[in-house]
C-alpha cells in the first residue's frame, strides 16, 4: 500500500513539473509583439548612450515582462521578467496599463522598484 501511494506521488510530481514546464514556455511565446534581441530572463541596456539626456519612457507589464520603450517608439530599450503576483494589485493595473518616467536614471530606479 505505502509502495502504491509512494507511486502516485511521484507521478504527480512529474505530471505536475510538466505541466509548469510547458506553461512557462508557452507562456514566452505568446507575449504580444515582444522581439527581444537577447534573453528576455536578462536586463538588456541597448542604448547605454542615453543617460543623461531626459528621454521620456514607457513601462509596461506584459504577463511576466516589463517591456521599456521610448514613449512614441515600437523599439524595446529593456526588457525585465518579474513576478507580478509579488506585487500589489494596484501596481499590477498600473503596469498593465503603461507608466511613463523621464530620464534614464529614473527609468532603471523605476524598474529595480518593481523587482526587488
Amino acid at each position: 500500500m505505502f509502495k502504491k501511494v509512494l507511486i502516485l506521488v511521484i507521478l504527480a510530481l512529474i505530471l505536475a513539473i510538466v505541466i509548469v514546464s510547458v506553461y512557462y514556455t508557452n507562456s514566452e511565446k505568446n507575449i504580444e509583439n515582444v522581439t527581444p534581441s537577447q534573453s528576455s530572463t536578462s536586463i538588456s541596456f541597448e542604448n547605454s548612450n542615453i543617460k543623461d539626456t531626459p528621454i521620456e519612457y514607457s513601462i509596461i507589464l506584459k504577463e511576466d515582462t516589463l517591456i521599456v520603450t521610448q514613449k512614441g517608439s515600437d523599439d524595446i530599450e529593456m526588457i525585465v521578467n518579474i513576478l507580478p503576483q509579488m506585487l500589489p494589485q494596484a501596481d499590477i493595473e498600473r503596469l498593465k496599463k503603461g507608466i511613463s518616467v523621464e530620464g534614464y536614471d529614473r527609468m532603471l530606479r523605476t524598474i529595480e522598484d518593481y523587482t526587488s
